[in-house]
């Protein structure tokens, strides 16, 4: 499998990637990478490192 195809597939909307996260899980986004929704699901889920 290709690495494009191999990241592809792990490609997930910002709704569902949320809610992988837990309370008390650090998240490091990167700067300027990460997708504005992203941010603001894990402010309103009350995650904020």
């Amino acid at each position: 499998m290709s690495y494009e195809r191999e990241y592809t597939n792990k490609l997930v909307s910002a709704e569902k990637a949320v809610h992988c996260v837990k309370s008390g899980d650090k998240v490091d986004y990167g700067f300027l990478t990460v997708s504005r929704s992203l941010v603001t699901m894990l402010w309103q889920k009350g995650i904020r490192n």
